[in-house]
């Protein structure tokens, strides 16, 4: 069976999450596509001692408290992945993964 919807989100990171965030905001159905789990990126292309190229302070997402006691710190690759779970979570995006 085909579904339908009005907007199709392209990847469940930090970009996409956001995005389902803001079309939940506004009542628009949409679905986001990813093509393994949540953060996805973070957890397979990534080595473990990243860290995120931006300062805590400039990392929020839409309603979520501040990552990282430092504002001026920047997240693990492990405290990123864990903030965009709980960001996932928190909005009840629907993530979809995409078929191959």
């Amino acid at each position: 069976m085909t579904e339908r919807v009005t907007t199709v989100v392209i990847g469940a990171g930090h970009a996409g999450l956001a995005a389902s965030h803001f079309l939940s905001a506004r009542s628009l159905d949409h679905v986001v596509l990813e093509r393994g789990e949540v953060a996805n990126a973070w957890r397979t292309e990534r080595w473990d001692s990243l860290r995120l190229l931006t300062p805590n302070r400039l990392t929020d997402l839409p309603g979520q408290d501040r990552p990282g006691a430092d504002p001026d710190g920047y997240l693990t690759m492990s405290e990123v992945i864990d903030y965009i779970e709980r960001f996932a979570a928190a909005t009840r995006a629907r993530c979809v993964r995409a078929r191959r």
